[in-house]
């Protein structure tokens, strides 16, 4: 019973030590400090909230950070995937594109998830754990008139244990 009142498996199709090469080191962490609280992982996320669409492209354009990547605003429409988003028609509809060039660029798309909610674009990172907390959220006015706001520097919320991808 090694004094522990419960242990977490990770199932595995087939186990053949002669396979491993034992120059690489693995651990594996067995403890009973884990609670299922911890085993249960929440992905961090956090916010840009269009507050005035028009001030986002007036003067020099604004600029929304993920993560390292900026998105620029232009009054025109965007190419998907490309590192610019449409700042037109309304607050709704310029959330709209922010989070649909969040999901098509090639830097975000297999890092976050965005999902536009009236003018409100949450950022959710798709791995869950603590590591998303790290994420960065930046917001730049290029001039004197704000047009968005972000809910902190970094993502939040990210908890529980890392539930990574083995491969080799």
């Amino acid at each position: 019973d090694a004094g522990m009142s419960r242990v977490y498996v990770l199932p595995m199709d087939e186990l053949d030590l002669s396979d491993i090469d034992f120059t690489d080191v693995f651990t594996v962490l067995i403890s009973s400090d884990f609670s299922d609280d911890d085993i249960i992982a929440t992905a961090a996320s956090g916010n840009i909230t269009i507050t005035s669409y028009a001030n986002l492209v007036s003067g020099t354009a604004d600029v929304v950070t993920i993560n390292g990547q900026a998105f620029t605003a232009q009054a025109g429409a965007a190419t998907p995937g490309a590192a610019t988003f449409q700042a037109a028609t309304s607050n709704n509809a310029t959330a709209t594109s922010l989070a649909a060039q969040i999901n098509a660029h090639a830097a975000t798309k297999d890092v976050v998830t965005a999902v536009a909610n009236n003018a409100v674009v949450t950022i959710t990172e798709k791995q869950v754990g603590l590591g998303g907390n790290a994420l960065t959220l930046g917001y730049t006015d290029n001039d004197s008139n704000v047009g968005a706001t972000k809910s902190g520097t970094n993502l939040t919320g990210g908890d529980g244990l890392f539930l990574g991808d083995f491969e080799g």
